[in-house]
């Protein structure tokens, strides 16, 4: 994989099957942490504190942002979020 980030969003290069996969600005916020190695419980976080909305909403984006790398085969094995460990 190759990223960058692009103004407010992140472009992503699977070059192994030459897939492109650009994120938004929530996602943008949430992929250098992934990359990084963030626990679900952080990335909540990070997205309450950077837009200010509640933790219910917070689980939810990132809920439906791991599922939908998962989806495209980018993460193998997502936390998902209330999983142990955190």
């Amino acid at each position: 994989m190759v990223w960058r980030e692009v103004g407010d969003e992140v472009a992503v290069l699977d070059t192994s099957r030459s897939e492109y996969l650009r994120v938004n600005k929530t996602g943008a916020r949430l992929w250098p942490l992934l990359a990084e190695g963030a626990t679900v419980t952080e990335l909540v976080q990070a997205l309450r504190s950077t837009f200010g909305i509640s933790p219910d909403r917070a689980e939810s984006d990132v809920s439906a942002f791991v599922d939908m790398l998962t989806d495209k085969g980018v993460l193998e094995s997502p936390t998902p979020p209330g999983a142990g460990g955190e």
